[in-house]
């Protein structure tokens, strides 16, 4: 009965370990949002053509730039990231241009502050064309369906470590 137990307590524990380990590796987006995701959709053709893509559902991130709240919308300009370890925008990346999301109702400037790392799957819209100081410059526009903002602990996985013995950490 005792050596029973206990291997129903290893289950356990393995079972826990592997259940927190692939919850740190999965898509950082619910699964609903990213089956509708069209992933073959590149930035690079996005912003060459937004209107080619019109209605179809883009995974974009990147840096947020700046964030307009105005009577019934608020407005988030991103410099745009490559995607890395679960959809996290890379703080290393080359940037390939600029995006504007355009949220029905009020998002806190706070909380959607400048510099903000973004994820965000969102229907394109097409174009916008506004100043950058005295360019006018072609935004792709999107519609967001989910947004993810990456917090300061969110740069890394968890780290998990399993040992034996007497150590000590330095």
């Amino acid at each position: 009965m005792l050596t029973c137990k206990r291997n129903f307590l290893r289950l356990e524990a393995a079972a826990l370990v592997l259940c927190l380990i692939l919850s740190g590796c999965g898509p950082i987006l619910s699964a609903q949002t990213m089956k509708e995701v069209d992933r073959s959709i590149t930035f690079e053709e996005l912003i060459q053509n937004p209107d080619s893509f019109l209605g179809r559902i883009a995974l974009v991130g990147g840096r947020i730039i700046e964030t307009t709240v105005t009577e019934k919308e608020t407005w988030v300009e991103v410099l745009q990231l490559p995607l890395g370890n679960r959809d996290r925008p890379e703080a290393q990346g080359m940037s390939s241009g600029r995006f504007l999301l355009r949220y029905n109702g009020f998002q806190d400037p706070d909380v959607y502050a400048r510099g903000v790392p973004i994820t965000v799957a969102g229907i394109v819209e097409g174009r916008k064309t506004l100043p950058i100081g005295e360019k006018m410059y072609d935004y792709p526009l999107l519609d967001p369906v989910e947004t993810h903002l990456w917090g300061p602990d969110s740069a890394y996985p968890p780290f998990f470590s399993i040992g034996i013995g007497v150590g000590a950490v330095f």
